[in-house]
């Protein structure tokens, strides 16, 4: 299994756990509704929660690196733009989990409203990933770029799309 650390809203989440509730709530993760149902178009069975604005922190065993000038890299982790941080535009973030037989199968994390935001936060966890799994499978199309790391258990895949505000990252289990 591709092991990335991942912890949204301070709450560790795993591939394949078991649906728990309460840990959903305290992420801060809601049951999608009726629109983004039809949107999505799960499978018959399969149940879809979702954090608006979330922050997201992954490869915690990298550590805190204090120093700028280190080429060591340092844990991932990224949020939603919020007064007082400095930048001059502002950016949102959402994550999907996808459950099916209550276990936690797809993760889905997308940067929008920021075209540098959306690059920032793609290179950023690529140049990391790479460090722990190699060089990925990558196409390019026009202006979307895809890249994918594979394991026997789990993918992980990035998109961008260089004309539009978004990115997105998932990890999914086979």
């Amino acid at each position: 299994m591709i092991k990335i650390e991942l912890e949204i809203n301070n709450v560790e989440f795993q591939l394949n756990e078991i649906e728990d509730l309460s840990k959903l709530k305290r992420a801060k993760f809601k049951k999608v509704g009726f629109f983004y149902r039809h949107l999505f178009n799960p499978k018959k069975g399969e149940k879809i929660y979702f954090s608006k604005n979330c922050s997201i922190s992954l490869f915690k065993s990298f550590g805190k690196k204090f120093d700028p000038y280190s080429k060591e890299l340092d844990y991932f982790l990224f949020g939603p733009s919020t007064i007082g941080q400095g930048y001059t535009y502002s950016w949102g973030t959402s994550a999907f989990f996808y459950f099916f037989d209550n276990k936690l199968y797809k993760f889905s994390f997308q940067t929008i409203k920021s075209r540098v935001m959306a690059k920032k936060v793609i290179y950023e966890f690529e140049k990391r990933i790479v460090s722990v799994y190699g060089n990925p499978i990558c196409t390019q199309q026009n202006e979307n770029r895809i890249c994918s790391w594979t394991d026997e258990n789990s993918k992980i895949i990035t998109e961008l799309n260089e004309s539009i505000q978004h990115s997105f990252i998932h990890w999914i289990a086979k």
